[in-house]
């Protein structure tokens, strides 16, 4: 069948052909097919290869092997592809030419599958008539849209401050303002259903008050034309962008970064209070939160649909933090709430929040003293089981706080607690081994904990047997490893596979996961010995999920291990075992 043609007008947008076809696709586009479905392909079939695919000929007879690799293929290339108007990508993403007369046809037919676009330039070059208004005023001309691009980046670097005629005012119209507005409409337009915005902005100090209108007018014409999500970003501290807040409405994400003056978006965040529903915000200052909360009013904002929140409050006191996420009323339905917080608590002061609807809870490090233990207490008493998920971990440089307070009885007591409310687990990086367990053996109710996660902190394999043993219903594990030379002389017992089989097996007959973050203290061949000890003595164990890069070498390990005497006789234990994506 021929390859369909893809008609550009003046009157007629691409439109996706009705099969898709590898004969067009770019080299840079077919090589991230491959690394993709090289990963795919021992996943699936358990077959391993040093052969490096790398000509269409070959890829071509591989995807018409099943309809799960077209659709892998596919969802890969839409991954690959971004428009790219700076000429700077890395090398795995594809660029598209910026001038019209580099396109050729085989670029226009892949334009359908852009998911991002990405601009990254100085501002007097985007006002500029140069390559930005040349290629957009192209595409329009041509009717071009991405009906698949989800996604605008605008990486606006640093630069003086311009000289663009703006007026005082944001309701009042220059020449500037109108080279801005244009450039925000083009995009827009070309990208017809993007929902995010994500403004990088350069360091603006207080002379600079055009920069910063320029920043304001971007976000508020992006977002009258339809983006319902905005994300700004700052590598240095910037003082507040100039907003419009009363003309944008109906957001539903907003992510304040690091950085970025808080009060505007906090003052952005109360006004959408009603559609938000993810709210990222950097809390710099107290009077930051009252405008979170009150909008400088004295009405009380309900986020009614607001389900993920996340706070870093730096220089904020705990009170003023803690007295707004104590109140229910303004998060009826949060459901994610984590919060970076370098304060202490008070003894008074209860986590009381909305218990229904909560599942997944990050607090700070911190607050596992005994009184923001309590907080959890709190939650069990008020009869709240719906949390999934708790993660206690390392915030800020609090870690001395937590050396004081780990032996301390009350704190294990309220862990049980933890344990009890929550299918998933995830353990702050100096836990050790032996007071890990020893808690969850003393807890009467982890047989629900499914999924744990033990940060940064090494396991060998007699300590992950014992928390599998431990926790009876644990589905995934995701840990660092340790050799095996010091785990088989503190153990011996484990030398002798036999014997250790003996002892253990059947263990766990719900694990089937083991994730393992690969570090230069953990090589392949730890990560090896430690699977197939699991895979010993845990029947329902068969996936491992390692980085794409040490998948081979793994494989590996585990054909060299079978052929040795020790692993021979658990070979059918260890041969199923395959990779997770």
């Amino acid at each position: 069948m021929p390859t369909p043609t893809v008609a550009v007008s003046r009157h007629t947008a691409i439109v996706k052909p009705p099969l898709f076809t590898f004969q067009t696709l770019p080299m840079p586009i077919v090589y991230e097919v491959v690394e993709y479905l090289e990963g795919y392909y021992k996943y699936s079939f358990n077959i391993h290869t040093s052969r490096h695919i790398t000509s269409k000929a070959v890829l071509a007879p591989l995807l018409s092997v099943s309809e799960r690799w077209r659709k892998a293929a596919l969802e890969s290339i839409c991954d690959s592809c971004v428009l790219d108007f700076n000429h700077s990508c890395e090398t795995r993403e594809v660029v598209f030419p910026a001038w019209p007369t580099d396109v050729p046809p085989s670029w226009l037919y892949m334009l359908h599958l852009v998911k991002l676009i990405f601009v990254s330039a100085t501002l007097e070059k985007i006002l500029s008539d140069g390559v930005f208004c040349s290629t957009l005023t192209w595409l329009q001309s041509e009717s071009v849209v991405l009906p698949a691009a989800r996604t605008l980046i605008l990486h606006l670097k640093n630069v003086a401050d311009l000289d663009l005629g703006f007026d005082d005012s944001l309701h009042h119209t220059s020449e500037g303002e109108t080279v801005v507005v244009n450039f925000a409409r083009c995009l827009k337009q070309l990208a017809p259903a993007a929902t995010d915005l994500h403004l990088f902005i350069p360091s603006i100090d207080e002379t600079q008050a055009n920069n910063r209108l320029l920043c304001g007018l971007l976000i508020s014409t992006l977002c009258q034309a339809g983006i319902k999500g905005v994300h700004v970003y700052a590598e240095q501290a910037t003082i507040p962008v100039s907003l419009d807040v009363q003309g944008l409405s109906r957001l539903t994400r907003i992510t304040q970064g690091k950085n970025v003056a808080c009060g505007p978006f906090a003052r952005l965040a109360y006004h959408n209070a009603n559609t938000l529903q993810m709210l990222n915000i950097n809390v710099g200052a107290e009077d930051d939160w009252l405008s979170l909360v009150y909008g400088g009013t004295k009405v009380l904002a309900t986020f009614n649909s607001l389900d993920e929140l996340i706070i870093t409050a730096t220089d904020v006191p705990y009170e003023a933090t803690w007295t707004v996420i104590d109140n229910a009323a303004p998060f009826p339905v949060l459901w994610m709430l984590e919060v970076f917080d370098r304060y202490p608590f008070d003894d008074d002061m209860l986590f009381r929040g909305n218990g229904k609807t909560m599942k997944y809870l990050r607090i700070p490090f911190c607050a596992l003293a005994r009184n923001a233990l309590g907080r959890f207490d709190v939650f069990r008493r008020s009869g709240v089981s719906q949390m999934n998920s708790v993660r206690i971990g390392p915030i800020f440089d609090a870690d001395e706080a937590f050396v004081t307070e780990r032996g301390d009885a009350p704190v294990k007591q309220q862990l049980r607690h933890i344990l009890k409310a929550s299918a998933a687990l995830f353990i702050s990086d100096d836990t050790s081994e032996m007071s890990l367990c020893e808690t969850i053996e003393t807890a009467p109710s982890t047989h629900d904990l499914q999924h744990m996660d033990l940060g940064e902190q090494v396991y060998y394999v007699c300590g992950v047997i014992d928390l599998l043993t431990a926790l009876p219903g644990l589905v995934s594990l995701t840990c660092l490893v340790g050799s095996p030379d010091e785990d088989i002389e503190a153990n011996p017992g484990i030398s002798c596979l036999g014997c250790f089989r003996k002892r253990y097996y059947p263990l766990n007959k719900r694990f089937k996961v083991l994730r393992v973050r690969h570090t230069d203290e953990s090589s392949v061949e730890e990560i090896a010995y430690v699977a197939m000890h699991i895979a010993v003595v845990c029947p329902s164990f068969a996936f491992v999920d390692l980085p794409l890069e040490h998948r081979k070498e793994f494989s590996q390990e585990i054909a060299r291990a079978m052929a040795n005497r020790p692993f021979r006789p658990f070979a059918d234990s260890i041969r199923h075992l395959m990779f997770k994506e």
